[in-house]
């Protein structure tokens, strides 16, 4: 790659937070944490409803009276178990995702930085202040085309990407990748 010339490049590519959030919205690990939503839901629901029940004795419903307060409580455990079960997974996790991931995003200095991308005929070379990436296209295990970005996977876990806002004009490029790498996918999400 040292003695080829470019066939396209992309300079200046700097990832905004609005990026990120795409990002992780689709990617592949987002697997596990819609697992960690669920398993959230039910462990704070079981706190509630604990909590809730605690140092109570069984409640009879069936003779219940309207100002019996053990009864008022467990149902307002159960209530608050119900509430919780529905409420977590759409509004306190995705609350809790996002701001971890500015957290992330506030520590790591070299995420905010521009990069360039270098095409070439034998593989891809990603520079930036932090230094420089080379990789053959045979390095990729896949390269995957989402309506927000294009993500070049060098493991399961680990990809370079670059919102699809910097590839505005650039179908030859698509093409050029598709060309190059064995697994390429598009992503309707």
């Amino acid at each position: 790659m040292q003695d080829e010339k470019a066939v396209f490049a992309i300079k200046d590519v700097v990832l905004e937070f609005e990026d990120f959030e795409r990002f992780s919205k689709n990617n592949p690990t987002n697997k596990i944490m819609k697992g960690w939503r669920i398993f959230g839901a039910f462990y704070f629901a079981i706190v509630v409803l604990g909590l809730a029940l605690i140092g109570e004795k069984p409640v009879d419903y069936s003779a219940m009276d309207l100002f019996d307060l053990d009864a008022l409580r467990s149902l307002a455990g159960i209530f608050s178990m119900l509430l919780m079960l529905f409420f977590y997974p759409w509004f306190i996790h995705p609350w809790i995702v996002k701001k971890a991931l500015k957290k992330k995003l506030r520590e790591n200095k070299f995420a905010q930085k521009p990069y360039d991308y270098h095409f070439y005929e034998s593989g891809v070379v990603i520079s930036g202040q932090n230094g420089m990436s080379r990789y053959t296209w045979n390095d990729f295990r896949e390269v995957k085309e989402s309506k927000d970005y294009l993500a070049f996977y060098i493991s399961s876990m680990q990809a370079h990407w670059i919102p699809k806002r910097m590839l505005e004009g650039q179908q030859d490029l698509l093409e050029f990748i598709k060309s190059k790498v064995t697994q390429y996918t598009r992503v309707n999400r």
